[in-house]
């Protein structure tokens, strides 16, 4: 959150403001309708009333707002609230880099300009995230299982699914049995190793503000990407056939959990690695964690190696940091 405060006075009229606002703004944040404005304080500070004035708000990658006309006697302050400012997403997707922008306040009549006071804001690259900072369940917003690139994936993956089960049908909870949904994971995983995919080791930083991400289609056409990457293209594809995922964050890693049943966490978001376990203990109760990276390795790693890695990562509790239950988010 911004908040600058300013007095000027102009044509003996002193007004001050204070404004509330999001500092960094992103394609996902938008894309999931946040407000990136909170208030407006407008403060008379002058000996005249003032009638008929607005509040506008303008600037290079938002769309004008103007408020409705109000009044503001001498020394009094008026708080304006639920200020429903649209960024412009054509202009916002077109950015390859992060930039470094303003917005800009103006106090008016029909007649004259009473105030102007322009507040920095920087606007984000489509395929950055914020970080855990600032509303952290905007990473499943890099989830995209409606890609393209992902029901060939999912197709080869009924290949495995068929050798692993003896059925190639994904029906993601339909049957009630926890099994059936772990050889489908299973099987998805096994598609993933066939991409040939290539692991990196660039530990993401979710303290960073604006953390470029590679999106699904990007990784499978790069073969390559970071534990994040991978992890979001996982979830993509259990997603894709009707399975809840919980990405799990921990000291430079992340790595994916599913449920093995049709349920969720209460919460988005939550810190409690202490739920995880309990949903995780034996690898086959509620919850299945699965090390992301694994299928990206050179060498052929077992799916169950990759559970158990997972589950040992899970049990190193002062390296946890949060999940983020997808479906919630």
């Amino acid at each position: 959150m911004g908040m600058e405060m300013n007095e000027k006075a102009m044509n003996h009229i002193s007004i001050a403001l204070a404004f509330d606002y999001l500092e960094e703004i992103n394609y996902a944040l938008v894309q999931s309708k946040m407000n990136i404005c909170n208030w407006c304080i407008i403060e008379n500070n002058s000996d005249a009333d003032m009638e008929n004035i607005q509040l506008e708000i303008v600037g290079e990658y938002v769309e004008t707002y103007v408020s409705m006309q109000f009044r503001l006697d001498a020394k009094q302050r008026i708080r304006i609230q639920d200020i429903k400012l649209q960024v412009n997403t054509g202009k916002l997707l077109s950015l390859t880099e992060k930039v470094t922008s303003c917005i800009t306040l103006r106090i008016k009549t029909a007649e004259e300009m009473l105030k102007e006071q322009s507040f920095p804001i920087s606007f984000m690259a489509y395929n950055q995230w914020h970080g855990i900072d600032c509303y952290p369940q905007l990473l499943a917003s890099f989830i995209t299982p409606n890609h393209p690139c992902i029901a060939p994936i999912v197709k080869r993956a009924s290949g495995y699914l068929l050798t692993i089960s003896g059925a190639n049908e994904f029906s993601g909870y339909f049957n009630g049995d926890k099994e059936y949904v772990r050889q489908q994971i299973h099987a998805v995983y096994q598609a993933l190793h066939e991409e040939g995919l290539s692991f990196i080791l660039n530990m993401p930083s979710y303290e960073e503000k604006g953390q470029r991400i590679r999106l699904a289609n990007e990784v499978i056409a790069e073969k390559l990407g970071n534990c994040m990457d991978l992890t979001l293209l996982f979830a993509a594809c259990l997603e894709y056939i009707g399975l809840n995922t919980l990405l799990i964050l921990e000291q430079g890693h992340i790595y994916l959990g599913v449920w093995l049943v049709p349920d969720s966490h209460v919460r988005s978001v939550d810190d409690d690695v202490t739920f995880l376990l309990k949903k995780a203990v034996d690898k086959n109760n509620d919850i299945l964690v699965v090390e992301s990276t694994a299928f990206a390795r050179a060498e052929d790693v077992p799916f169950e190696e990759a559970v158990n890695t997972a589950f040992d990562s899970l049990n190193v509790k002062e390296n946890f940091q949060m999940f983020m239950d997808v479906y919630r988010c």
